[in-house]
């Protein structure tokens, strides 16, 4: 007199939606290791129904098994889509403030996004404008703007040629570094060449500031040695910079 029952569809069907709820919830507030919790919870699910049908209820398992998978696969492909959004929001958004390689490692390493330095031996470049502030009180704002774009995109194009990252824009100054936030062994080399090459654009511009009878010189300071890198500033807005002696040094050069 041992019959076996069978549960009625209904509840069946509210089983499979609560079954694939907690697995949708695992996997999207879980890291890399909430495969192991999926695995765990589809494990036990699987003891309940053995347990179930030896007190004479028949439960499938084959639905609320798929249905897990199913709903673990589909919350894995959405949040590889969102993050995939985030990091082309991300690109988009900061593209034009942040500097190629320092935006990569935060893309890598959002965690990054903190206060926080390192001591490292790196190579700075410093490169200003001679007599830039009288040249600039002689002539309209809108061509000293004009001047200033078309030598910054000359002198950044240089820096990035050879692996450089922008640091920042100090009026006519541009200031440049390399070995961070990507290593370099050569860093010194790649500074030397720099230098080499805005010197060089300087010499070949050969476009509209000599028809105003203009004729730009530029400084170019260089020092290696040992300086504090990294996110400084407040915790609501700071800059990826690098700051000591050696920095300051350079800047006088």
């Amino acid at each position: 007199k041992k019959f076996l029952k069978t549960i009625n569809p209904n509840l069946e069907k509210i089983y499979l939606l609560v079954l694939a709820f907690i697995i949708a919830l695992v996997t999207r507030f879980t890291g890399p290791y909430g495969i192991l919790i999926v695995s765990a919870i589809m494990v036990s699910v699987s003891g309940f129904h053995w347990w179930y049908f030896s007190h004479g209820y028949i439960l499938p398992i084959v639905n609320p098994l798929a249905s897990m998978t199913v709903t673990y696969l589909g919350v894995l492909l959405l949040k590889y889509i969102n993050e995939r959004k985030e990091k082309s929001y991300i690109k988009k958004a900061f593209g034009q403030y942040i500097a190629p390689a320092v935006l990569e490692e935060i893309l890598k390493s959002p965690e990054s996004l903190k206060l926080s330095g390192e001591k490292k031996y790196m190579t700075v470049l410093f490169s200003d404008i001679e007599g830039f502030t009288t040249l600039s009180g002689q002539l309209p704002p809108e061509e000293v703007s004009h001047i200033l774009n078309d030598h910054m995109g000359r002198m950044v194009e240089c820096i990035q040629q050879t692996g450089g990252t922008v640091d920042k824009f100090i009026g006519d100054n541009v200031m440049a570094m390399w070995n961070a936030p990507q290593e370099q062994k050569d860093h010194a080399a790649r500074a030397c060449e720099t230098a080499l090459l805005m010197l060089g654009a300087l010499k070949n511009r050969g476009n509209w500031m000599e028809k105003l009878g203009i004729f730009l010189n530029i400084r170019v300071g260089i020092n290696s040695g040992e300086m504090v890198v990294g996110n400084m500033g407040s915790s609501g807005i700071f800059d990826y910079t690098t700051i000591g002696n050696v920095v300051n040094l350079c800047s006088l050069l």
